[in-house]
């Protein structure tokens, strides 16, 4: 809900990490408390 407020869309975190890599997706998002999410990707060079 956070990130919604903010970015507007709750799918910010896999997301941003496949656009920005222009990669594979190699770990979904994982909640962490608070307010943390991360995901990883594969940098396709």
């Amino acid at each position: 809900q956070i990130v919604q407020s903010y970015e507007g869309t709750s799918s910010v975190s896999e997301a941003a990490t496949i656009k920005s890599s222009k990669g594979t997706l190699v770990v979904e998002k994982q909640k962490f408390s608070p307010n943390l999410t991360i995901a990883i990707a594969r940098i396709e060079r």
